[in-house]
């Protein structure tokens, strides 16, 4: 059976497209939307229901799983295939419940044909989790966690391979064959170079500094970031909003897991427990496990390799790159990450709740609990008026009533792509889209509009026009547009580009429209 009738993601990709043959593009979007959250929900109430929380904990908790600002960003940039975050508490669950290994080797499996970044991550997971188990268990031999990781690969590989065998073959470097090709006749190879993993990877600041859109500290995260960037270090300028912004753990959450591991040491190390923690303490396995856990992805989500007076120190993702490549976008670990972060958070608050005496003061901490989370983590959502399109799409319908090939730069963005609901044109390069039968890479393509090379790829498409934001490009963008194209040192050098290699633009709105003709 031949690979290429099988997409990635196959079944978020057959769910969503029948999604969008039956329905309007809104109300696809929200039906996608509430699916997810429902799962996300459920699964993650179930899994705190398991580690024998309260109940309202356990609603409160899921809440905070279910809105995490990870899932926000994934709906703001509409990637749906990385909507099924119910995935983690989902693995979660089945490893506390301990599932048998090849009943685990077959929910990976699933997992991964609803999202292969996820799939991936599933594994990870459980390989770690029988890691920890044989660290801490006497009772468990070496040859039982070989024998339990072996089922899982094994089962995994039966069920991927009749699918995914050349897609696998050509896309991991052990078989040899993974290498930058460039030949049109052979574009199933899907080349992730290594600065990938350099530019998708985790900061420790991430976890600590909010987004940029955040409601009540926006303004403080854009001047820590614009001082972190001054310091012209090469790991601090590559922070993506839509990707890195959920990241970010909560300052309160961190200094829980601090004062957590701070009871466990102390009880370790000096016999020293407190009575009010009784529920940290008994539940010290699992939340040392959820510890282990978040070492191991951060030991494989970190840049390739980082200099410290002029020294360089490799990390373990400059192996992993050598072995999947193709999952490049390490931050999107922070959503396992987080998860683990709340179960080890949601023992203190417990013991902290249940200090409250009376029913009013019980009501009283969970509002506050969930306001300071709403003050935390709260972002700003774009809103759109649907019923009145910006003049750029509005002269556009009108323009080229048909649908038409066309490009956006500097990338085509989730505005870009909301907007096609209305001029119905084709957009070439929607954000972060990969076509894994053709090796279209649609970020690679954004960025290199602006070399020759890249728009001869554009003029391949047959596209009818470009639409060029000028004011999208802040100052962090040009330095990097500059190394691609040392020409271009202002905005004005790219509309400059854009008219010797197109024709001469027309200002339309907060857009200048490249025609081709």
């Amino acid at each position: 059976m031949s690979s290429s009738m099988f997409k990635v993601d196959l079944i978020t990709h057959v769910f969503v497209n029948v999604c969008a043959a039956l329905l309007n593009p809104v109300l696809e979007a929200n039906i996608l939307l509430f699916v997810a959250l429902i799962l996300s929900f459920y699964f993650s109430f179930v899994l705190l229901n398991e580690l024998k929380l309260s109940k309202i904990l356990c609603l409160s908790i899921s809440v905070l799983f279910t809105f995490s600002e990870y899932f926000v960003y994934r709906v703001v940039s509409y990637t749906t295939n990385l909507y099924s975050v119910f995935t983690f508490p989902f693995v979660a669950y089945l490893l506390v419940k301990k599932t048998k290994s090849y009943y685990m080797g077959l929910f990976v499996s699933f997992l991964t044909y609803v999202s292969s970044y996820y799939g991936f991550f599933s594994l990870i997971i459980v390989i770690c989790w029988y890691l920890f188990t044989f660290f801490t268990d006497k009772k468990v031999r070496i040859k039982n966690v070989l024998k339990d990781m072996t089922f899982v690969l094994f089962v995994l590989l039966a069920c991927l391979l009749p699918f995914y065998n050349s897609h696998l073959a050509s896309n991991l470097p052990v078989f040899g064959k993974y290498n930058n090709v460039v030949s049109p006749f052979n574009r199933e190879i899907v080349y992730r170079p290594i600065q990938d993993f350099y530019n998708l990877s985790f900061r420790p600041w991430y976890f600590f500094i909010p987004p940029k859109s955040s409601l009540f500290f926006g303004d403080l995260s854009k001047r820590l970031y614009k001082k972190i960037e001054s310091t012209n270090y090469y790991l601090a300028d590559d922070y993506m909003e839509e990707e890195m912004g959920g990241s970010y753990m909560g300052w309160h959450f961190l200094l829980g897991m601090g004062f957590v591991a701070v009871l466990l040491l102390l009880k370790k190390f000096k016999k020293k427990e407190y009575p009010i923690f009784k529920t940290v303490y008994e539940n010290q396995e699992m939340i040392v496990r959820s510890f282990f856990i978040i070492f191991c992805i951060l030991l494989i989500s970190g840049p390739p390799s980082f200099t410290i007076r002029g020294i360089t120190f490799y990390t373990p993702s400059y192996l992993l790159y050598y072995i999947v490549p193709v999952f490049r976008t390490l931050v999107r670990w922070a959503v396992v990450i987080y998860l683990f972060v709340l179960i080890i958070n949601s023992y203190l608050v417990q013991d902290l709740y249940d200090l409250m005496k009376n029913t009013w003061q019980k009501v009283l901490f969970i509002v506050v609990f969930l306001s300071l989370n709403f003050v935390i983590f709260a972002i700003k959502i774009p809103v759109i008026n649907v019923s009145k399109p910006p003049l750029e799409i509005s002269y556009l319908k009108e323009k080229y009533p048909g649908s038409v090939p066309y490009a956006v730069y500097p990338k085509g963005d989730y505005y870009s792509i909301f907007w096609i609901i209305s001029h119905e044109d084709l957009l070439i390069n929607p954000v972060n889209f990969v076509n894994y039968e053709t090796g279209f890479n649609s970020n690679e393509f954004s960025k290199n509009l602006i070399t020759e090379e890249g728009i001869e790829e554009f003029l391949s498409f047959n596209p009818r026009y470009l639409i060029y934001y000028e004011e999208k490009i802040s100052g962090s963008d040009l330095e990097r547009i500059a190394k691609i194209n040392s020409k271009i040192v202002v905005k004005e050098d790219i509309t400059r580009f854009l008219e010797k290699e197109l024709d001469k633009g027309v200002k339309v709105g907060e857009s200048i429209i490249f025609e081709i003709k």
